[in-house]
C-alpha cells in the first residue's frame, strides 16, 4: 500500500511541474508579445511626430492658392515663410481635386517633384513628402490638377512646410 501511495504522491507532483512549466512558458510569451509592442510603440513615435508635425520643428503654412480651374496647372509662391523644411503636404479646402502630381522649386533653381495621382477631398491633406535635397528655401510649388468634373466651385490649395526647427 505505500508503494502505492507513493506513485500517486509522484504523479501528482509531475502534473504540478508540468502546470507550472507550461504557466511559466505562457507568462514568458506574454511578456514578449508586451514587450514587442511596446516597443513598437516607442520606435513608431518619431515616424508619427513627423507626419503630426511635433517633432523638431512645427507644420507652417507657406502659401495658398485659390484654383479656378481655367488650365490644369497652378501655383503656391513661398513669400513671407523663407525657412528650411524636411517635408511638405498640399491640404484641399472647398471641395474636391484630382492631384496629378507637384514640385518644389527652391531659391536657388533645383526642384524635387512628387507624384500624387489621388483625388484629395474637401478638406483633406496629402501625405508628407520628404524634402531629399539639400536644405534651402523654398520659392514656390507648381502642382498639376484634373479639371474633369469641374463644379464651378473655386478650391483652395495650401502648401504647409514641416521646418527643421532651427
Amino acid at each position: 500500500m505505500p508503494y502505492q501511495v507513493g506513485c500517486i504522491y509522484n504523479s501528482n507532483v509531475k502534473k504540478i511541474v508540468i502546470d507550472v512549466l507550461i504557466t511559466k512558458q505562457l507568462m514568458l510569451r506574454k511578456v514578449m508579445i508586451v514587450s514587442f509592442l511596446l516597443a513598437s510603440f516607442i520606435f513608431s513615435q518619431p515616424l508619427m511626430a513627423q507626419q503630426e508635425g511635433t517633432g523638431t520643428g512645427k507644420w507652417e503654412l507657406l502659401g495658398s492658392r485659390e484654383v479656378k480651374f481655367t488650365s490644369d496647372r497652378d501655383a503656391i509662391l513661398v513669400t513671407g515663410r523663407k525657412g528650411i523644411y524636411q517635408s511638405i503636404k498640399l491640404k484641399v479646402a472647398n471641395g474636391n481635386i484630382k492631384l496629378s502630381h507637384f514640385v518644389v522649386i527652391f531659391d536657388d533653381g533645383s526642384s524635387q517633384e512628387f507624384i500624387v495621382n489621388q483625388v484629395i477631398k474637401k478638406g483633406g491633406v496629402t501625405q508628407p513628402r520628404n524634402l531629399t535635397v539639400k536644405p534651402m528655401s523654398i520659392s514656390r510649388i507648381d502642382f498639376w490638377y484634373s479639371s474633369k468634373g469641374y463644379t464651378g466651385r473655386n478650391i483652395m490649395v495650401q502648401a504647409w512646410g514641416l521646418s527643421l526647427g532651427q
